[in-house]
C-alpha cells in the first residue's frame, strides 16, 4: 500500500531488514499498524518505529517456552484487548489495487529518464515468466503484473492480506506452541494452509487447489512433518492429521481433526493423542463445523445447537485448563451476499440462522470466543479466486485474500487473547 502524507511524516531514517516481501528498508510507523496486533506487526519495519513497537512489551506474544508444548502452569490472565466476539460486523473490503508490480511497486530494471518513458507491455513480455519479467520497465504495465492486495477495514483498524502471506511474522506467535483444529473441510482447508506456508511457502491458498484440501499428492516437505497418513480425500470421523516441527529452524505442533457433524464420538483419534501427550495442553482450540448441517440438515438447526453445546462440553472436560484458548468459528457464505441481497441466498440464510444459534451458546460458554467468518467472506473482492470449490461447495470454503485475512484475525485474537506466556 502507498505511503500516505502521514506515513511520510512519521518516516525514520533508522535501517532495516524487511521481514518480508514488501517490507519498507526503514523503520516507518503505517496506518495499518496497531496495538491490537502487535505481536505480528512489530515485527514489520513498516511498523517498527510505532509508539507501542519501541518498547518490548509486544514481545511478550512471541517469547519461547522451552519445551514444543507449553506447560499448563501459565498465567492466566487475558489480554484487556480481548474480545469474545470478533471480528466487528462494521468491517468492510477496500477491493481496490494498492500495488501494481510484485516485486517493485514505482521502480523497475534500468529505469532512468528515458525508462521512465518506456513504462510499458511489450509483446515479448510472458505471464509464464512474470518473476523476471514484471521487473522490466518495458513490461511493468502488463495486466498480468498488477498484484490485487486488498484491504480489510475493521472500526479504523487496517488488515492487509500482506501481514498474513508466506513465512509472515504472525506464523512465528506459534513457534513453540501446539494448535489443534477441529471441524469439517474449512477447517482443514485451514490446517492445510497453515503446513503449505510452513513447508513450501506458500504466500496464498494455491488456485489450482480448488477442492477445498491441500494436494493430492503431498511432497516431501509436507509429509515429512506428518505423523501419520493425511486426510486429503477422506470424508471419514476420527481421520486426523498431526504436524510436528522439532528442529533448529521451528519447533511447533499443528493438529486437525476432521468432523462432518461435530459429533462428540467422532473424537476417539484426538483424545487418544491427548491421553499419550502427557502433561501437555494444547494452546488452542479452533473449532468449526455446520458446512454439512447447512446442507445436508437445514431444517434441522435445533439439533445442531445441541451438536454445539455438546462438543463444546466435551472439549471443556478434555481441556479444562484455561490456558487453552478456545475459538469457535462459524460457517461461511463465501461470496453469497451483495448489495442487491445483504442476506445472501437461501442457503446463505440457512447458515445466517445456524451461526444465530451456535453464536449464542458459544457466547454463554466460558472461555470460548465467537469467531464471525462470514463477516470477511459474504461479500470478497474475487469470488473465483477467494472461494474455493465449485458452484455448490465454493460457499464453505473461503481462498486467497479472504483465507489470508482471516488467518491474519485469528491469530491476532490468539495473541490477544491467550494467557501471558502462551502464542
Amino acid at each position: 500500500m502507498p505511503p500516505t502524507d502521514a506515513d511520510a511524516r512519521r518516516l525514520s531514517e533508522i535501517p532495516c531488514e524487511g521481514a518480508s516481501e514488501g517490507d519498507s528498508h526503514h523503520e516507518t510507523c503505517s496506518s495499518w499498524c496497531t496495538a491490537t496486533h502487535a505481536a505480528a506487526h512489530c515485527e514489520w519495519c513498516k511498523c517498527k518505529s510505532c509508539d507501542f513497537c519501541t518498547d518490548d512489551s509486544w514481545k511478550q506474544g512471541v517469547e519461547k517456552p522451552t519445551a514444543v508444548h507449553a506447560s499448563a502452569s501459565a498465567v492466566k490472565t487475558h489480554s484487556s484487548l480481548c474480545t469474545r466476539s470478533f471480528p466487528s460486523s462494521s468491517g468492510h473490503w477496500d477491493c481496490a489495487a494498492h500495488s501494481t508490480a510484485p516485486h517493485a511497486a514505482t521502480t523497475c530494471a534500468g529505469e532512468t529518464k528515458v525508462n521512465l518513458e518506456q513504462r510499458r507491455c511489450s509483446t515479448w513480455c510472458k505471464e509464464m515468466f512474470g518473476a523476471k519479467h514484471c521487473v522490466e520497465c518495458k513490461c511493468v504495465e502488463c495486466d498480468f503484473c498488477a498484484v490485487t492486495n486488498p484491504t480489510w477495514h475493521d472500526d479504523e483498524r487496517v488488515e492487509l492480506t500482506q501481514a498474513a502471506r508466506g513465512e509472515l511474522p504472525l506464523l512465528r506467535v506459534l513457534s513453540h506452541r501446539w494448535l489443534v483444529l477441529i471441524g469439517d473441510s474449512s477447517i482443514r482447508m485451514l490446517f492445510h494452509f497453515l503446513l503449505g506456508a510452513l513447508t513450501l511457502g506458500w504466500q496464498k491458498w494455491p488456485s489450482d487447489l480448488s477442492e477445498g484440501h491441500g494436494p493430492d499428492t503431498p511432497p516431501p516437505e509436507w509429509l515429512a512433518a506428518l505423523q501419520g497418513p493425511t486426510c486429503l480425500d477422506r470424508h471419514e470421523s476420527q481421520c486426523m492429521e498431526d504436524a510436528v516441527f522439532d528442529n533448529e529452524a521451528r519447533k511447533l505442533r499443528l493438529t486437525c481433526l476432521w468432523t462432518d457433524y461435530g459429533d462428540v464420538s467422532t473424537l476417539g483419534a484426538l483424545e487418544t493423542l491427548t491421553h499419550d501427550a502427557t502433561g501437555a495442553v494444547p494452546d488452542a482450540l479452533i473449532v468449526g463445523f455446520g458446512a454439512w448441517w447447512v446442507w445436508h440438515r437445514g431444517s434441522l438447526s435445533l439439533q445442531y445447537e445441541d451438536a454445539v453445546r455438546k462438543l463444546l462440553n466435551h472439549l471443556d472436560q478434555l481441556f479444562p485448563t484455561a490456558s487453552t484458548a478456545k475459538v469457535f468459528a462459524s460457517t461461511t457464505s463465501c461470496g453469497r451476499k451483495d448489495s442487491e441481497r445483504p442476506d445472501g441466498d437461501g442457503t446463505a440464510r440457512v447458515a445466517a440462522r445456524f451461526n444465530s444459534l451456535a453464536k449464542k451458546h458459544v457466547l454463554q460458554t466460558k472461555d470460548w470466543s465467537w469467531f464471525d467468518r462470514d463477516v470477511i467472506t459474504g461479500l470478497v473482492c474475487d469470488v473465483d479466486a477467494d472461494c474455493a470449490g465449485n458452484q455448490y461447495t465454493s460457499r464453505f470454503h473461503p481462498a486467497g485474500d479472504a483465507l489470508n485475512v482471516l488467518v491474519s484475525l485469528l491469530l491476532g485474537h490468539l495473541v490477544s487473547c491467550s494467557p501471558a506466556g502462551h502464542l
